[in-house]
């Protein structure tokens, strides 16, 4: 189909009614429904799969025993213990 045509069926197209264009739609979509396959995807990698390179997780051992070493060196004991608003001499 050559340009000028098509450009000519859609300049008729928008001539009718809405409810006709929309009937015209409806048309040429069941006539058309079934001509055309899907394009055909590969199967995706999972994402799991996508972070392989970045080797194991921690374990939960791991993340405890880092929890234990940051809490360990934490200032909590060094800080001033009176109320707000309060300095100590």
């Amino acid at each position: 189909m050559s340009k000028a045509l098509f450009e000519h069926v859609r300049d008729l197209a928008m001539t009718l009614k809405p409810e006709e264009q929309v009937a015209l739609i409806g048309d040429l979509a069941a006539k058309l429904q079934g001509k055309f396959e899907p394009p055909k995807r590969g199967p995706h990698p999972s994402l799991l799969g996508s972070l392989k390179y970045l080797g194991p997780a921690p374990s939960a051992e791991d993340f405890e025993e880092a929890r234990r070493d940051m809490a360990g060196r934490s200032p909590r004991e060094e800080m001033q213990t009176s109320p707000p608003g309060e300095v100590e001499p």
